[in-house]
């Protein structure tokens, strides 16, 4: 069954926003009605995400994009939108265009002249060749470019997240065509550059639900300890860069895996899966299966090499790696690529899906090793999965011990 996006124009988009700055003034004099409450709440906790530096960038650019070459040049623009709210992505931006910070709405305040300059604004924008659509995760971007309406010839695609697999494909291969121009957090899907971020991409740069054999894996982790050697990952990125080179775009994609990888609990928990890993698949040549939702899988095969190298983790996250280390880590692949260990990149809901894919064998010797907090319906299908005599481990331990 072909599934049919909803596109709104610039208009639509434009009263939309204008009305939700106008909510959210009410809201903070008083003036908001209970049942607007709740929706003016999820908008300022949503607008409260562009103080972050990250945000402020994809603003900066967002602006260039819907001012220059939408409104001036008449070119036409899509913005999608997987992780944000079009409308109220668009107030923010109203407020950057009259240089207004949105905590500005206080009660009180006379604020006319600044609904003035936004409505004036705003009257600029309309009829500018632009849309937006509000995505799901599951939805693919060749599905959602078919069912354009207007045609793709000249486009400008803008996604609000960073493209992986089969989407990262498709991007490069229309923008190399000519035809149109898709970019995503990190910049325009174009050149041999942003292959490289293919490595770095969570959950895993590697295809959804597909089970990846130890070579490939530990293949990739190698390609991506070389990228950070030879490029230097952590040098601070230059924030007054107009276009930030690929060094620094992998520098900041990397800082962001680090951060989620030494989070509280996390960093234990992969040294404790490595320990697992070495103990049941390498030396014990039993079959495990890793599956990851939290964490790049690629990623966390570098971090398993480290840990089985017994490297400096210090020296690995600052890209301050010895002659003498390649010789270890060039061992502990080896011997990894060699168990009989697979993982495997899993979204929400899939974990079922996933756990059919395993080919048949004595399930008593399987180890699933999940990195995250196994729950609701994930723990009733591991459960049942548990039952033919495999051992799943979760961050909480054995699931059949609980």
């Amino acid at each position: 069954m072909s599934v049919t996006h909803s596109f709104a124009s610039i208009n639509e988009t434009l009263l939309l926003s204008i009305t939700t700055l106008q909510a959210i003034q009410a809201y903070r004099n008083g003036c908001c009605e209970p049942d607007e409450r709740p929706g003016v709440l999820r908008a300022l906790a949503e607008l409260s995400m562009f103080e972050f530096p990250a945000y402020k960038r994809h603003l900066k650019n967002y602006r260039e994009i819907l001012w220059t070459r939408a409104r001036d040049e008449r070119k036409p623009v899509l913005f999608l939108f997987r992780q944000l709210d079009p409308a109220i992505t668009l107030s923010q931006l109203l407020c950057d265009v009259v240089d207004v910070w949105v905590n500005e709405l206080k009660p009180g305040r006379p604020l006319a002249w600044f609904f003035a300059e936004v409505l004036q604004e705003a009257s600029s924008l309309e009829g500018a060749p632009v849309q937006f659509s509000k995505i799901k995760h599951y939805n693919s971007l060749r599905s959602i470019l078919s069912t354009y309406p207007d045609g793709l010839r000249d486009l400008w695609v803008v996604c609000d997240w960073l493209l992986k697999g089969d989407d990262y494909r498709f991007a490069k291969e229309s923008t190399a065509s000519g035809e149109k121009w898709i970019q995503d957090v990190c910049g325009v899907v174009e050149g041999e550059d942003r292959d490289l971020l293919e490595h770095l991409q969570p959950p895993g740069g590697i295809e959804e639900l597909a089970l990846l054999p130890a070579p490939e894996a530990t293949r990739h982790a190698i390609s991506l300890l070389q990228i950070l050697y030879e490029l230097q990952l952590l040098s601070e990125p230059s924030e007054d860069a107009e276009v930030p080179n690929i060094h620094n775009r992998l520098g900041t994609r990397f800082r962001e895996l680090l951060r989620d990888t030494l989070a509280p609990g996390k960093k234990d928990l992969l040294i404790h899966q490595a320990l697992r890993i070495q103990e049941h698949a390498i030396t014990g040549g039993k079959p495990l299966l890793w599956l990851h939702r939290d964490l790049s899988c690629v990623f966390s095969t570098l971090f398993v090499m480290a840990v089985l190298s017994e490297l400096s983790l210090a020296r690995l996250f600052t890209g301050d790696l010895l002659d003498a280390d390649f010789p270890r880590l060039t061992k502990t692949a080896s011997r990894l690529s060699e168990a009989p260990m697979q993982s495997a990149s899993v979204p929400p809901g899939a974990l079922q899906e996933v756990l059919e894919k395993i080919p048949p064998g004595d399930p008593g010797d399987l180890l699933v090793l999940c990195d995250w907090a196994l729950d609701g319906s994930d723990s009733e299908e591991v459960k049942r999965f548990a039952l033919n005599g495999a051992r799943i481990e979760d961050g909480a331990g054995p699931v059949g011990e609980r």
